[in-house]
């Protein structure tokens, strides 16, 4: 009991107590932040995975419209009327519709003459006319949903950062706070160590006064 007076030892044990519980919360709290965030991360990615590949699939048909109306220059429109030729419904078509030339002039026994040539010809231009523009406008619902599912990427984005923001800031919040307790808890280890040198000098000082006492009394 009257070791307690002159050492801190009871309050640095107290203080070494707060510290390990402190220490182990701590500890706890930042495992389950991390382990939430890691969650919400992977939950991020898992739902924004059919966005992204939709987004790719509109931006290369973003891309062929630009092509195809010469927003990308020669280069864009040559690789546009290669697309085009290498659809299989424009080919079906024009084969198709070759074909009932060719038998029309067969019926009518002109298959040699030159007016095949010319059906064929005005037939095969007026087909790639058609179908051009139906391809063009078969591109132009790729522009807005390009447009749609990058708007929902960076939506996605801006609200994945939002939680990442919240979450490093409790974790620093916790480890403040933790750090704040403890060193808390060793000042009021250190300070119960000024009183017991308080206690020690008091004790000094009595036992002096004591003695001069006695001392005086009996001299």
């Amino acid at each position: 009991m009257f070791d307690s007076l002159f050492t801190n030892k009871n309050a640095q044990d107290a203080a070494n107590a707060q510290i390990a519980a402190q220490q182990r919360g701590l500890s706890l709290g930042l495992g389950i932040l991390n382990q939430g965030l890691t969650t919400a991360n992977n939950t991020y990615t898992a739902g924004l995975a059919p966005t992204q590949a939709n987004l790719a699939t509109d931006q290369a048909g973003q891309t062929a419209y630009a092509d195809a109306t010469g927003a990308n220059g020669p280069a864009g429109q040559a690789q546009a009327v290669k697309n085009f030729q290498a659809g299989p419904g424009y080919q079906f078509q024009l084969d198709q519709g070759s074909q009932n030339v060719l038998r029309n002039q067969a019926a009518t026994g002109q298959l040699a003459s030159g007016a095949t040539d010319t059906g064929l010809l005005n037939y095969g231009q007026g087909q790639a006319n058609q179908a051009w523009q139906q391809y063009i406008q078969g591109l132009q619902p790729f522009m807005g949903a390009s447009t749609q599912n990058a708007g929902i990427s960076a939506t996605s984005a801006a609200n994945q950062a939002g939680l990442q923001n919240t979450n490093y800031t409790n974790q620093a919040n916790m480890n403040y706070g933790a750090n704040v307790a403890q060193g808390n808890a060793q000042a009021n280890a250190d300070l119960a160590n000024n009183q017991a040198a308080q206690n020690i000098m008091g004790a000094i000082t009595g036992g002096v006064k004591l003695a001069s006492g006695l001392a005086g009394f009996f001299g």
